[in-house]
């Protein structure tokens, strides 16, 4: 593709500029390929990155651009690029390697934590820059546990630090995973969510959750379910009153969900015979129906296996304001939650929960 007419040369160099990356990667709609960015050690990757910027900063060079303003943001964009890829190095190559806890070197480059945040001309077109300030916020309010603040308490902090309300409220957007069932403070993030986001839509989503997730405490009544068997028919959660009932939300593309099944298959084992049922929910796509079907019995999977109406937008989904799988809860006998948001099989923590509820 080559431009002709108004603004040719800064188009035609644009095109050029993501070939750098494409040709070196691949297309960069495609997480996978986003992700090759990120699986080198750490002197290779910086090498990686040196030689991106130079070979980009030598493509605006060779170009016939004019607009002396252009060029002067297109530097600075480049730059930008360059620390968006420094700052997001150590979650993708820990996600790369299957290592959460993974940390670079002495002397990694970095975005500073004084860089500033409150450049709202950039934030308006840079999406680096957007994403760039994202990860800063990120890492300041995740990268380092405190025991006297909590990831919330941190990003409040920070959020008073920038001035710009456009900024502001796109920041603040990263503190609704902290509005979720383990949280102590479900309140006060609610509240903080609201006083800093300008965003109409996002602030109805989360007052829908928010809401949702009140409605989930211990001893409320579970939100009720009645999908087809693997085997014949259908189960409701009505049908399985008077025992407590272990319930795995899942799907066959989700490697977290796989990796759970050996420790559920044992878990099973063990508390088989008591007063338990063990129910597995696929939230599958309707095409992939036969992939399910056939994973459930390549894999021997155990329990009440069943299939959801309408994946994630099935109403039980819905109403136990799942956005991530797998997810775990239990209900005790009368159909009541004891915990919306359980133990996965492979923590030790779900036999406490167990042994607590007497079995």
């Amino acid at each position: 593709m080559k431009f002709t007419g108004v603004g040719q040369d800064e188009n035609n160099y644009l095109i050029q500029k993501n070939k750098v990356i494409e040709a070196k990667y691949g297309d960069q709609s495609n997480f996978e390929n986003v992700l090759k960015i990120y699986t080198d050690e750490e002197a290779v990757f910086l090498e990686n990155i040196k030689n991106i910027k130079k070979s980009m900063l030598e493509k605006l060079t060779a170009s016939a651009i004019k607009n002396e303003k252009f060029i002067k943001n297109e530097k600075k964009e480049i730059d930008i690029l360059a620390l968006k890829y420094y700052e997001q190095y150590a979650p993708y190559h820990g996600y790369a390697i299957n290592n959460k806890e993974y940390k670079t070197g002495e002397g990694f480059p970095k975005a500073g934590d004084d860089f500033d945040m409150n450049d709202e001309e950039t934030f308006k077109h840079s999406y680096s820059y957007r994403n760039l300030i994202s990860g800063i916020f990120q890492r300041i309010i995740y990268g380092t546990p405190s025991d006297d603040k909590t990831p919330f308490d941190k990003g409040m902090d920070k959020l008073k630090t920038i001035k710009s309300k456009m900024i502001r409220s796109e920041l603040a957007k990263n503190l609704v995973y902290e509005m979720n069932l383990a949280a102590t403070n479900i309140d006060s993030v609610y509240k903080g969510l609201m006083e800093n986001s300008t965003d109409s839509v996002f602030n109805k989503e989360t007052t829908l959750k928010y809401e949702t997730l009140k409605k989930l405490v211990k001893g409320s009544p579970s939100p009720t379910f009645d999908y087809e068997n693997v085997n014949g028919g259908k189960t409701s959660l009505e049908s399985l009153k008077g025992k407590f009932v272990y319930i795995d939300v899942w799907a066959t593309w989700c490697g977290p969900c796989i990796a759970e099944i050996p420790a559920l298959k044992e878990v099973e084992k063990e508390y088989h015979g008591k007063n338990i049922e063990f129910v597995s929910i696929s939230i599958d796509d309707k095409k992939d129906y036969e992939k399910w079907k056939k994973m459930v019995a390549d894999k021997e999977l155990k329990g009440i296996q069943l299939f959801a109406d309408n994946d994630w937008k099935s109403d039980f989904v819905k109403k136990y304001a799942i956005d991530g799988i797998p997810r775990f809860i239990l209900i005790d006998t009368e159909g009541k939650i004891v915990n919306a948001d359980a133990p996965r099989p492979s923590d030790a923590k779900l036999k406490e929960l167990l042994k607590e509820v007497g079995l």
